[in-house]
């Protein structure tokens, strides 16, 4: 069964006690890379807090889908071997889950995530629990050729003020959006507003659509509108003409 689950992954478990506290552990790298010459990796997890820490691991395949409410879609891994699946570190201590990856590789990067989950645990009073941490790690597994970063910006368009458009992958490797910048300006080229909006990762083969509230007073003051999209890998560019009709009232 497919499992939706959102892009961002520190969440906080509730807690029904009278009074919660947080459990703390680092990781160590925060993401993993497989190519025919590395096969093998460990992920470190040192325990930060002042008590043990039950952690449990998973791995999921990780492929996108615009059309899906989340963006980013969850399976069950079957190509990637870890162990151990629950681990207990001492406070101070540092724990290790081995990560193996043993296919061929596909045409395109194939990507997964490596769930790390604190299993809640009440205090020995049991009078709290633990507010649970949960993190997710990525893991890149390298293409069959060369990996070749290429992207897009598609179906950009300005209606009743709002600015929508896609990022596009077309690439055969995953790039991850680092800025978007929405620059309006005037019939001279002069700037008259910058929008700021956040990114991130977009594998190979998916699009992720943006749509950008643009103020309805700022709007009939732009001739055009650039898209600017920086990403780790290259820059994406494009423009909007700008009718003043296509601008809320």
């Amino acid at each position: 069964m497919t499992h939706r689950i959102s892009a961002v992954f520190f969440l906080i478990m509730f807690s029904a006690a009278l009074t919660a506290y947080g459990g703390s552990f680092n990781i160590l790298p925060l993401k993993v890379f497989f190519d025919p010459q590395k096969r093998t990796d460990v992920l470190k997890i040192k325990n930060t807090g002042e008590k043990p820490v039950t952690i449990k691991v998973n791995v999921l395949a990780w492929t996108q889908d615009e059309k899906s409410k989340e963006i980013d879609v969850y399976q069950p891994a079957k190509d990637v071997a870890f162990m151990p699946r629950i681990l207990t570190i001492k406070a101070g201590e540092e724990g290790k889950v081995k990560l193996g990856y043993d296919k061929k590789p596909s045409m395109s990067e194939q990507s997964f995530r490596v769930i790390v989950e604190e299993v809640p645990q009440a205090d020995t009073e049991g009078m709290a629990l633990r507010m649970a941490l949960k993190m997710s790690i990525p893991i890149f597994v390298a293409p069959e050729k060369k990996a070749e970063p290429r992207g897009e910006i598609s179906a950009a368009a300005l209606s009743k003020g709002s600015l929508s458009f896609q990022v596009k992958n077309s690439g055969n490797t995953h790039f991850f959006i680092k800025a978007v910048r929405i620059v309006g300006l005037d019939g001279s080229g002069k700037l008259v507003d910058t929008i700021n909006d956040k990114g991130w990762y977009v594998l190979p083969g998916a699009k992720r659509p943006y749509v950008i509230a643009i103020p309805a007073d700022k709007c009939k003051s732009y001739a055009t509108i650039d898209i600017d999209i920086e990403t780790d890998k290259l820059t994406l560019k494009d423009r909007v003409n700008v009718d003043k009709k296509m601008c809320a009232s």
